[in-house]
């Protein structure tokens, strides 16, 4: 076989490689957008959800040993809640 033909199957293997790869980043970027619009979508009524019932969200930060809660936190008889 001659350089000029191993050239083009070379690169007849890299138009191929670059190909494939195309075709799957565009595959993954159409999964990660239904993903993301699924979850925009749960995001939605968990909120809707929370504001039907009066509630809403914390967050523990476990190193710093304290909560953070939002304005929207349901008060429980006996429990102190402090921001």
């Amino acid at each position: 076989m001659n350089f000029k033909t191993r050239s083009k199957e070379a690169e007849a293997k890299l138009k191929e490689t670059f190909d494939n790869l195309e075709k799957l980043v565009e595959e993954r970027t159409t999964q990660l957008e239904k993903a993301y619009n699924s979850l925009k979508e749960s995001e939605k009524g968990l909120a809707e959800a929370q504001k039907m019932a009066h509630i809403g969200n914390w967050v523990w930060d476990i190193a710093a040993d304290k909560a953070y809660w939002l304005r929207k936190c349901i008060v429980f008889p006996d429990v102190i809640l402090k921001n």
